[in-house]
């Protein structure tokens, strides 16, 4: 297995922040947190998506942030992550 098969990522999209969390899974099957970080949430309102590229830049910006405490390079070290989203669907405007 390479090294990016080996890495999971955690993303919490929420209407202030977004946050990233970066794990290196072990071969007990553990995760160990080799990077976080965060920005502020733009282009949300009350769990809406408001403006698509303000929340995608932000997005991005977290991702760089938790690729820099990981070291990893963004975009080729966290190349797939996975959101969940909350109970409350997101809505787009129409």
């Amino acid at each position: 297995m390479s090294r990016k098969e080996h890495i999971v990522v955690g993303l919490d999209i929420g209407t202030t922040k977004i946050c990233v969390v970066v794990g290196e899974v072990l071969e007990d099957h553990s995760v160990n947190v080799i990077g976080f970080g965060g920005h502020p949430s733009n282009g949300l309102k009350k769990g809406m998506v408001v403006n698509m590229e303000s929340t995608v830049e932000s997005i991005k910006r977290a991702i760089s942030s938790a690729s820099s405490t990981a070291r990893l390079m963004a975009w080729s070290g966290i190349w797939r992550a996975r959101s969940n989203p909350s109970s409350a669907p997101w809505k787009m405007p129409s």
